[in-house]
């Protein structure tokens, strides 16, 4: 058996702070919490440890302050047995945290304060080792750093041969004048994203089609929109087909997103099909 290639994550790393209470605030309200709660978040990291936990060689590239929610961080992809040599650590600017207030219908206000991710940049992107980003390497990427820095990234792993696999999370635009998804070759993003990257509304698999096709004439191979309980479409340049999602008992659906990309990168680092990869990442999620 093969030797499975590296799956390389250049992403967020937050601390989720959850404050669980029976109604959202109004404006200028202030409601009384039952529990508040801190959990490792951050797209990113969320990423690699999903691709970790499945089986694949994982290596981050992200940015920590100096401070408790930092070390914190560090020390859980740490226990993950995540390389994090290229986790930067900033001295005196603040972590990333994350604000979600949660009611008892389990709807939700988030508000994000990048702190070090902000801080990632190309130079960052030029210290990470090529052979990281050699033929049959993963290089992954979601959206929750500086956009320049996700260009370089994807510049850089696709000129030294590595496939690369945007997921377009939380949702920007992109200038047309100036883009730059011809660098990607695998796009995962759902439904919601889809519509907002090219400028339309959706609200079925069918009606996903000619944008899918949309995002084919911007330069992306494969892209697989992810359609929650009723599975995710898989495209390649135009070809595309349904697989319907799996029967599963729904636990905790936080990060369903982030997990189906980091079991799907690691499939693929295994030398599967994109086919059986997005498959077999489908019940994961």
């Amino acid at each position: 058996m093969a030797t499975a290639s590296k799956v390389v994550v250049l992403g967020s790393t937050n601390t989720d702070l959850v404050l669980r209470a029976p109604q959202l605030p109004k404006a200028g309200q202030t409601v009384l919490g039952s529990s508040l709660q801190e959990f490792g978040g951050g797209k990113g990291a969320n990423q690699a440890v999903a691709a970790k936990r499945a089986g694949a060689p994982v290596h981050f590239v992200g940015a920590i302050g100096d401070d408790f929610f930092g070390l914190a961080r560090r020390a859980e992809l740490e226990f993950e047995r995540i390389d994090i040599t290229h986790l930067s650590v900033f001295h005196a600017v603040a972590s990333g945290v994350a604000l979600i207030m949660v009611d008892d219908l389990g709807e939700n206000l988030i508000g994000v304060a990048p702190g070090a991710n902000a801080k990632l940049t190309s130079e960052h992107i030029d210290r990470i080792p090529a052979d990281w980003l050699s033929p049959g390497n993963i290089f992954v990427t979601p959206w929750e750093t500086p956009t320049e820095t996700i260009r370089a990234g994807l510049a850089r792993a696709r000129s030294l041969g590595a496939t690369t696999l945007f997921n377009p999370a939380p949702v920007g635009t992109i200038d047309p004048a100036d883009d730059w998804l011809s660098l990607v070759d695998i796009l995962i993003l759902n439904e919601h994203e889809l519509a907002t990257l090219t400028g339309r509304q959706t609200a079925s698999a069918i009606e996903a089609i000619p944008m899918i096709r949309t995002l084919h004439d911007r330069g992306v191979t494969h892209v697989i929109v992810t359609l929650g309980s009723e599975g995710h479409l898989l495209s390649t340049e135009g070809n595309i087909e349904a697989q319907p999602a799996f029967l599963v008992e729904p636990i905790d659906t936080v990060a369903a997103g982030d997990t189906f990309v980091g079991a799907f990168a690691s499939r693929l680092a295994e030398r599967a099909s994109l086919r059986d990869a997005a498959r077999w990442a489908n019940p994961t999620c």
